[in-house]
């Protein structure tokens, strides 16, 4: 059995989703272009791939900003909550760590 999952896409707020709308659409065309002439034109294919490169670079800058406003929404709400099981979680881990040093010093003796 085929189990099919949507895959949900950030949604940008209207001037980035325009901006990267135009990037892929200028992408578009000079592959268009670039498969017209068989991917054999140098000089089209590097201008599709400076297209290209200009449409992920902007896409990244893009999703790192959204998914940093939500870190901070998040931190907003929750951040004591997570500050306490950082500090928790820390000490956990160097109590263990000095525990371990704890048996070693005492098997060496």
């Amino acid at each position: 059995m085929t189990t099919l999952t949507i895959t949900e896409h950030m949604t940008f707020d209207l001037e980035t989703q325009l901006q990267l709308d135009r990037m892929w659409e200028s992408w578009s065309r000079y592959d268009a272009v670039c498969a017209e002439a068989g991917y054999e034109n140098d000089r089209y294919n590097a201008q599709a791939d400076r297209l290209w490169a200009e449409y992920q670079t902007a896409l990244d800058t893009a999703y790192r900003a959204h998914c940093a406003t939500e870190a901070a929404q998040i931190v907003a709400r929750h951040g004591d909550s997570i500050r306490r099981q950082i500090a928790q979680a820390g000490y956990h881990q160097v109590s263990r760590r000095l525990t371990a040093v704890s048996h070693q010093y005492q098997a060496v003796q």
